[in-house]
Formats: C-alpha cells, sequence, structure tokens
C-alpha cells in the first residue's frame, strides 16, 4: 500500500510542476489512503489552497493532523491573498 501511495504521490508532484492542477487532483482524488504529505502536496500545488485545507480536515475525520509544512502553506496562500 505504501509503494502504491508514493507512487501516486509522485507522479501528482510531477503534474503540479508543471501546471496539470487538473490531472494531479484526479490522481489525488484516486487515492485509496492519504496522509499529510499528499494532502500538503494538493495545498501548495493549488490556487484553492484554502478550499484543499478545509476538504483535508472533513474529509479525513481528523485522522490527518495538519502539521508545520500544512500550516506554512496556509499562511503563505493567506498571504497570496492578502489575507495577512
Amino acid at each position: 500500500m505504501l509503494k502504491r501511495v508514493l507512487v501516486s504521490w509522485n507522479s501528482m508532484v510531477v503534474h503540479l510542476r508543471i501546471g496539470a492542477l487538473d490531472a494531479a487532483l484526479d490522481l489525488f482524488r484516486g487515492m485509496e489512503k492519504r496522509n499529510v504529505i499528499t494532502w500538503n502536496s494538493t495545498i501548495t500545488g493549488s490556487k484553492e489552497a484554502l478550499e484543499h485545507f478545509h476538504k483535508m480536515q472533513l474529509m479525513s475525520d481528523g485522522a490527518v493532523k495538519p502539521d508545520k509544512i500544512t500550516i506554512a502553506n496556509i499562511l503563505s496562500a493567506c498571504a497570496s491573498l492578502g489575507a495577512i
């Protein structure tokens, strides 16, 4: 299972780096198991970072806790929106 998550995550990161957000999000939605690292990737690579953070909170039922990278990405998203 971990190997599958790692391969999906790597593919997702490549798509995010080349600007293929829809393809990256399709990979993310297809993941059987998501963790804070996969969520952080969608938050970092997305213009809708705050929306993805909210989904992380809702969809994981508290099982996935934000880490310092999550918080840094959220603060960056807020700053780019002029919300800080």
